[in-house]
């Protein structure tokens, strides 16, 4: 059984609710016998004690970390306007001196998306991270109001070709979502249906991203909800129904691509309006995922 914890804000700051949930969960696995892997994405903003008993306690991080000081001062700052670069880089050097395993997820906005080599450079020299994940700004969040727009398509397949280029020369591993091509699905991701994501309120989402009742997309991707009287969970068959029917032999728009069974139609969060799931409302990511996926091909091909 795989338990992650993401989404609605970092984690951590609901520490016992943590706490208690993973003790439950190594408890239970072991008494039914089951293997138990967790999980967690975070910001990196972690007391160390707090640190100490994610490692000790976890399998993997996802740490959200985009790059040197100045870019991440100035697209993640605390609560009270500083930077976190510095508290982030203490608990990079605490994961690296355990050999904690974790991933890094970038977030590339219009004005870091030049800097995407330097990102990547940054990251070869002080991290210890499995895979570094480089993914284009949606505007959503904090997107909506703080000014930070995302990159465009060229700008952003130009800086992942540096990066990629970088991660070869230095046998390191790096991921953009809507590029996978040893991957054959129909579908994108679990948000189709197979994916049970309890929400701090006892709402069950198929969608890591969509996670508030004031998310208009959770007309569509609620499909449930915790009844606390009777202490179980009631699933609408109907929404779970419609989102299953999300693949990519259904979406219009994917039907002469080339790289379909790859993409499979993208994240549904952000290639759609959230409500029409067969309708591709975002096209830019196509263009990202078509250019990128077409280099991989000619990458294995040796072709220039």
């Amino acid at each position: 059984i795989d338990i992650s914890f993401h989404g609605g804000g970092e984690p951590t700051v609901a520490w016992s609710v943590l706490k208690k949930t993973v003790e439950y969960a190594q408890q239970t696995a072991s008494e039914n016998k089951l293997d138990l892997t967790l999980s967690l994405a975070s910001n990196g903003v972690i007391l160390p004690r707090k640190l100490e008993w994610i490692m000790k306690n976890f399998h993997g991080l996802n740490l959200s970390f985009d790059g040197p000081e100045d870019i991440q001062d100035k697209q993640r700052m605390l609560s009270g306007g500083k930077g976190s670069f510095r508290k982030v880089m203490d608990s990079v050097n605490s994961m690296n001196s355990t050999k904690f395993p974790y991933d890094i997820r970038v977030t590339v906005t219009d004005e870091s998306v030049t800097a995407m080599g330097r990102i990547m450079e940054f990251f070869i020299h002080n991290c210890r991270a499995r895979t570094i994940h480089f993914e284009p700004a949606y505007s959503c969040g904090r997107c909506l109001h703080n000014g930070i727009k995302p990159p465009s398509p060229d700008q952003f397949i130009q800086g992942y070709r540096k990066v990629s280029k970088i991660a070869r020369e230095n046998d390191i591993n790096v991921a953009y979502s809507g590029t996978r091509l040893r991957t054959i699905t129909s579908i994108f991701c679990k948000a189709t249906g197979d994916s049970f994501c309890v929400t701090p309120t006892g709402d069950i989402t198929s969608c890591y991203e969509v996670c508030s009742r004031e998310d208009p997309r959770s007309e569509v991707f609620f499909y449930g909800r915790f009844d606390y009287e009777k202490e179980v969970f009631i699933l609408d068959k109907d929404k779970l129904a419609y989102l299953s029917s999300r693949t990519v032999h259904n979406i219009p728009h994917c039907k002469n691509c080339f790289c379909k069974y790859h993409c499979a139609g993208d994240c549904i969060a952000k290639s759609t309006d959230g409500i029409d799931l067969l309708s591709i409302k975002n096209s830019t990511r196509c263009q990202i995922n078509q250019a990128l996926t077409l280099d991989r091909i000619c990458e294995i091909l040796h072709v220039n």
